[in-house]
């Protein structure tokens, strides 16, 4: 349903030193209500388990599982450095690796959070792997999510470019400390499948490519060209590294009608595992 909402466009930037990609999504047709409940369902489901909200809420009421998702699930909105914004940033990059690079999602990370307003901590915001390509892929991203210019403009965004960058090249190392943590998880997951590849990975770094991505979605009437002049004034050292812009009309409006309609349709996504 992703790519009836947003189309995606290779941008060339000839005047950029550097040897990196750039592509633009857009909404190509205005959101719908149920584009809308199936982002609240993706975002849901990327936070919690749904087995685990099969079985805590099977025997609670329609009010007392909202009280539920308030209270232990979702972020709340007016939490400090604001994850309701930063976490709903992170599901939509991992769902559009997903749908147009065709990347897998080993294991959704921000299940297993500490604390439900809090980011999940890493060296990188989303992993993800192809593993089609020879030799299989696995990609490093970091998101910022930004609904609107604060008091420091275009500086600030600039800013978030370059602490994107310094957070990426944690991962062009040998051995990725995030490699080990995936490990970790797919073997309690059982993905068995998965598990060797990253165990390959592990133990012969050689056996696979690093990609990087740098997702920046913004609402759309905010955007200007300085947010990412950051990289055309400085050479990276990162490979294979691809600056993603999303441009979304009323971004902050959408995250926040986004938790809201998980609120009314968490039940009914609970009875679809059931049946």
């Amino acid at each position: 349903m992703l790519k009836l909402w947003i189309e995606e466009n290779k941008l060339e930037k000839p005047d950029y030193p550097n040897k990196m990609d750039f592509y633009g999504f857009q909404e190509k047709i205005e959101i719908t209500a149920e584009i809308k409940k199936d982002i609240s369902k993706r975002v849901l489901l990327s936070l919690e388990n749904p087995e685990y909200l099969k079985v805590r809420f099977n025997t609670l009421s329609s009010e007392e599982i909202k009280e539920c998702l308030i209270g232990s699930i979702l972020p709340d909105k007016n939490a400090m450095f604001h994850p309701q914004k930063s976490l709903w940033g992170e599901i939509i990059s991992s769902e559009i690796l997903n749908v147009f690079r065709k990347h897998l999602i080993p294991i959704y990370k921000l299940r297993y959070k500490e604390k439900k307003d809090q980011a999940m901590r890493g060296k990188a915001d989303v992993v993800t792997c192809n593993l089609d390509d020879d030799p299989f892929i696995i990609a490093f991203t970091e998101v910022k999510t930004k609904g609107d210019i604060k008091k420091n403009g275009f500086s600030e965004y600039k800013k978030d470019m370059e602490n994107a960058e310094k957070g990426l090249l944690k991962n062009n190392v040998d051995n990725p400390e995030i490699l080990e943590y995936m490990y970790k998880r797919l073997v309690d997951e059982k993905k068995y499948d998965l598990l060797q590849k990253f165990d390959d990975a592990i133990k012969k770094p050689n056996s696979y490519k690093k990609e990087f991505h740098i997702f920046m979605i913004i609402e759309k009437s905010r955007w200007g060209e300085q947010i990412i002049d950051f990289f055309k004034e400085k050479s990276t050292e990162l490979p294979n590294l691809t600056i993603n812009i999303v441009l979304i009309n009323s971004l902050n409006d959408l995250i926040d009608e986004t938790y809201e309609i998980i609120l009314d349709i968490a039940e009914d996504v609970i009875n679809d595992f059931k049946a």
